[in-house]
């Protein structure tokens, strides 16, 4: 009768094995702000507007402003500010009509909404009638930092198990108990076999008691297990080696480790003649 641990084992590995994990990164669609400002005695709008953008630690904010005016001040000034740091200006001295496109970015330091502020300002007004006008469009998206890279092998860790790798290329998996399971008695060395839509089952296991009654470092290589495509060996070297195949590649796969649990792995392939 299998462990309660074991069953937990197996039905870690069969989730893994049949879920696939997709990492994207998400962005907050661009929101679109237009309006009129105009500044000066002869103002007849609002000479600045605040809008608050949602956004978290470690987004950021790029914002694309077009704009266009016309000034009968002797200078004016559009200005652009997030959460009343440090203003970026823009300036025009000359009196007439005035266009431009601009881009910025920023990054709050906290979460909550960020304030960014669009102004435009008359400056030297010596007449009741002088104004200073902006027609803008200002585009704004808030881009996330990409997620943390996800473990694909996590449930199986969490479940004991120390996948060996490389081995996406083969049609079996080789698991050993992670550190954490070892240090907790953990001692086996356990192949699934996968088929041609990666679903794996149960094939070849060697229990502690089997590993346990091999020398430490044997005279000769020993055959620990076989099961037609998998032969599992002893070497003696005390490191373990795996053999796989021949596969379609006419090819036998060679993976070998240092211990259970491995810290080294490594491998090459073998031509059959």
């Amino acid at each position: 009768m299998l462990k309660l641990h074991s069953w937990f084992r197996i039905a870690a590995i069969i989730t893994i094995i049949l879920v696939n994990f997709m990492i994207g990164l998400e962005s907050a669609a661009g929101a679109v702000y237009t309006g009129n400002l105009s500044s000066g005695p002869g103002a007849n709008n609002p000479s600045s507007v605040t809008y608050q953008i949602p956004a978290l630690v470690g987004d950021t904010l790029n914002v694309t402003l077009d704009y266009s005016g016309y000034n009968t001040c002797g200078g004016a000034w559009v200005v652009i500010s997030f959460n009343r740091d440090t203003p970026y200006p823009m300036m025009t001295y000359s009196y007439g009509g005035f266009t431009g496109s601009a881009t910025y970015t920023y990054t709050p330091y906290v979460d909550g909404d960020v304030a960014l502020r669009l102004e435009v300002a008359c400056r030297h007004a010596t007449s009741v009638m002088e104004v200073a006008t902006l027609d803008y469009t200002m585009t704004v998206n808030v881009n996330a930092p990409p997620p943390p890279a996800e473990n694909p092998y996590a449930a199986e860790e969490a479940a004991g198990l120390q996948r060996l790798p490389p081995g996406s290329e083969l049609p079996v998996v080789i698991y050993t108990p992670t550190p954490a399971a070892a240090a907790n008695g953990d001692l086996f060395i356990d192949i699934w076999q996968l088929d041609e839509h990666g679903v794996g089952q149960p094939f070849l296991y060697i229990s502690e008691a089997e590993l346990l009654g091999l020398p430490e470092f044997p005279v000769e290589n020993i055959l620990i297990a076989s099961d037609g495509l998998v032969k599992v060996y002893k070497l003696r070297t005390g490191e373990y080696q795996v053999n796989i195949g021949p596969l379609a590649d006419g090819k036998i796969h060679v993976r070998i480790f240092d211990n259970i649990p491995s810290t080294h792995v490594y491998g090459y392939t073998l031509e059959v003649e």
